[in-house]
């Protein structure tokens, strides 16, 4: 198509070069023998040249004209280009100090993460020695009743040697004696921990059942985890004639020949009075020692002194 296009322009210049030259061969036949043929062409030409310059005059107007809108906006376009310019500059000046920051973020992350990993060891060694504590102090404790057994013997036997060799306390206590005053059994109650109360009321109740009073179902009935520290309780309480023990063949488990008259009047009253009044504002706390009472009275299937008894529907 565009062989075409090019072909009929050919033509069309070719057919105008041909009328024009026809005019002018029309017009020179014609005109010249007139006389004043030349003059007429001067005039013609005279005027074409007039035409002419006018026309020169309005394109150099109209050039101009664009060529100042050319340069208004050649000068636009170059303050564009310049803040263009100054705005890329910017960026980059942020681009590069925002590099530099990352790089110092950076930096101070690894010093950070170096003061942490530090920090991690150091606390490593510290659990290790807490560790290594811990099982010292458990073994400590797992060997306290035996060191109590040991001191009870000491004081039996050096009460021996002070009456020329009669003991003055027995090998079979009586049931139900009071060793102690009842001030001191109540500061007892009043320095031990609830625990340590729960495990009086249990030596109690296995005293008043006749029943055995095993302290790994105890701690698992109260859900505390500590049935050597029980253990070492229990023999301090049958060195300070609290409780009258009695070991038996199985491993924790004793058998309680007598207990303090004012602990088995007032251990389960003082227990109950002090969690309704340590934890008024804490129910789902006073809920829980509550139920651990109530575990430990199902150890021993046995109506608790001063309980309400159950009605039957």
């Amino acid at each position: 198509m565009s062989t075409d296009v090019e072909r009929l322009r050919i033509h069309f210049f070719y057919c105008v070069s041909i009328l024009t030259l026809v005019l002018i061969l029309t017009a020179t036949d014609r005109w010249s023998e007139k006389s004043n043929f030349t003059v007429y062409l001067t005039n013609a030409a005279t005027m074409t040249s007039l035409v002419l310059a006018l026309v020169a005059i309005f394109y150099s107007f109209i050039a101009n004209n664009g060529l100042s809108q050319s340069l208004g906006n050649i000068s636009m376009v170059s303050q564009d280009v310049r803040e263009s310019k100054d705005q890329i500059s910017k960026y980059l000046d942020l681009t590069t100090s925002s590099a530099n920051t990352a790089k110092e973020n950076t930096e101070a992350i690894q010093a950070v993460s170096r003061q942490v990993h530090s920090t991690l060891q150091t606390l490593e060694t510290a659990l290790g020695a807490i560790k290594s504590q811990t099982e010292s102090l458990r073994d400590t404790v797992t060997a306290l009743p035996t060191r109590l057994d040991l001191l009870e013997n000491k004081v039996l036997d050096a009460t021996k040697s002070l009456v020329g060799g009669k003991a003055t306390v027995a090998t079979s206590r009586p049931s139900r004696r009071v060793p102690v005053a009842n001030e001191v059994a109540q500061l007892f109650l009043d320095q031990s921990s609830l625990a340590s109360n729960l495990l009086t009321y249990a030596a109690v109740r296995a005293f008043q059942t006749d029943k055995q009073l095993a302290l790994p179902e105890f701690a698992k009935a109260i859900n505390v985890a500590a049935a050597n520290f029980f253990t070492g309780f229990l023999n301090c309480m049958d060195a300070v004639d609290l409780v009258d023990l009695k070991a038996t063949g199985s491993s924790q488990a004793y058998e309680i020949t007598g207990a303090h008259d004012f602990i088995v009047d007032n251990v389960r009253t003082y227990f109950v009075s002090y969690v309704e009044s340590a934890f008024r504002t804490k129910a789902e706390q006073k809920a829980e020692w509550l139920d651990k009472l109530k575990n430990v009275e199902l150890l021993f299937e046995a109506q608790p002194p001063g309980a309400p008894a159950e009605q039957s529907s």
